[in-house]
């Protein structure tokens, strides 16, 4: 959903920076729906146009549904986040519900986006859901819309 200011085409290339199981936040274990102090899967991810980190993700999963999820098997993984979810889980997104809003770089912003602190970007909150309506991921990522924007087309 990134799209350059200038209309070019933008190709994305995405960086794991972290893949660690840890207890997930209370935060995290309600929009998941999982018990507190419940293991998580938290990865931290890049995307870079040119290069240049354009958005920094933080991502939460249910640490028994993605059992086995590991940094080498995401660095080595080529297509999209959500074809290895399905072809080595077995597990479909079949809806998401987003929030975006506009907020300060925080100093985890400011290093991995190179953006100085204050600096404003795009919040983007995503709760992705499977079958039966579980939820099995939370993401938050932070776009630096300095040249590129979020693009959504509804049809």
């Amino acid at each position: 959903r990134l799209a350059s200011d200038d209309g070019q085409n933008v190709q994305t290339l995405s960086r794991t920076v972290f893949c660690a199981n840890q207890v997930a936040p209370d935060e995290i274990c309600n929009f998941l729906k999982l018990p507190t102090r419940s293991v998580v899967i938290h990865i931290r991810r890049l995307l870079l146009v040119a290069g240049q980190p354009i958005v920094f993700e933080d991502i939460w999963l249910p640490g028994d549904v993605f059992s086995g999820l590991t940094t080498d098997v995401l660095v080595n993984w080529k297509g999209p986040m959500y074809a290895l979810f399905e072809s080595e889980f077995d597990i479909h997104m079949v809806r998401a519900t987003e929030k975006l809003k506009a907020v300060s770089a925080d100093a985890v912003c400011e290093e991995f986006l190179k953006v100085p602190q204050g600096c404003p970007l795009l919040s983007v909150e995503r709760v992705s859901f499977t079958y039966a309506d579980r939820p099995v991921e939370v993401r938050q990522a932070f776009y630096s819309t300095e040249n590129h924007h979020y693009f959504n087309e509804m049809s």
